[in-house]
């Protein structure tokens, strides 16, 4: 049986147990605040850790039934009212049960689909909705043209550009921006750029000099200063390194101007 047939029989086991516990419950808790306990299972295991929800719920059927058992000597409970509070509290574990099995599989679902994107991510050969390359598509297109320009006798630059300084609000919505404004800025179909990860973007810049790298990087600054503020501009940190015929060479360039 596949999880999602599991998840189906949990989701089923859940909601008739929420129906019988309505049943029974509904003389004397109201609707609103019945609704509120039967989602807090729900809300307490999805934020906690899973050794640490199967601990609570563990501990939750302990003690529930310790003083279940309790509590019904000590009102000395006959047997038709022994036997219908064992059957209630059966279906409240069995219900917190299928809340605490329905998270775990949620959770393990999620955490399965955030790898499966990033894998999909690491394979595709660009970025979403922009025409700058994956780190997987850069890499092999700077070994091909490296070896060209190795070939060639040219020299050319790699070109590193980190965002580590920027805060996580401006870093989620700019790195892409900032990406795509780089690539408008270089020559298209000869140079390449690439997004390593969720911080740094890749340039890589054949064929050119120091003239030639002091240009690129004055027509990044300015496409820059169309969509950026000049502070989010000076966090950006530069590094430059040699590539091709003359070998490498890694300078640190420090911040962009």
């Amino acid at each position: 049986m596949d999880r999602l047939n599991k998840l189906s029989i949990a989701a089923l086991v859940w909601i008739g147990t929420f129906l019988l516990l309505f049943y029974f419950t509904q003389t004397f808790i109201s609707s609103f605040y019945f609704a509120l306990i039967a989602i807090i299972p729900f809300v307490v295991f999805l934020n906690l850790k899973d050794k640490l929800a199967f601990l609570l719920f563990i501990s939750f059927i302990l003690i529930s039934s310790f003083g279940l058992l309790i509590y019904a000597f000590q009102q000395a409970w006959e047997t038709p009212v022994q036997l219908a509070a064992v059957g209630i509290h059966a279906i409240i574990v069995a219900h917190i049960g299928t809340a605490y099995v329905l998270t775990k599989w949620i959770k393990a679902l999620a955490i399965e689909n955030r790898q499966l994107q990033k894998r999909v991510n690491e394979l595709a050969e660009y970025i979403a909705n922009t025409r700058v390359l994956s780190f997987r598509e850069f890499n092999k297109q700077k070994e091909l043209i490296t070896n060209a320009m190795v070939r060639r006798k040219e020299t050319g630059y790699l070109l590193t550009l980190r965002m580590n300084k920027w805060a996580r609000r401006v870093k989620k919505s700019g790195i892409d921006l900032l990406a795509e404004s780089v690539y408008t800025s270089v020559r298209e179909h000869f140079d390449v750029v690439g997004k390593q990860d969720k911080d740094t973007i890749l340039i890589l810049l054949q064929n050119t000099g120091e003239d030639g790298l002091h240009i690129v990087k004055e027509r990044i600054n300015n496409r820059l200063e169309d969509v950026f503020t000049p502070e989010i501009i000076k966090k950006i940190e530069w590094d430059k390194e040699i590539i091709g015929y003359e070998g490498q060479e890694v300078v640190k360039e420090g911040d962009a101007q």
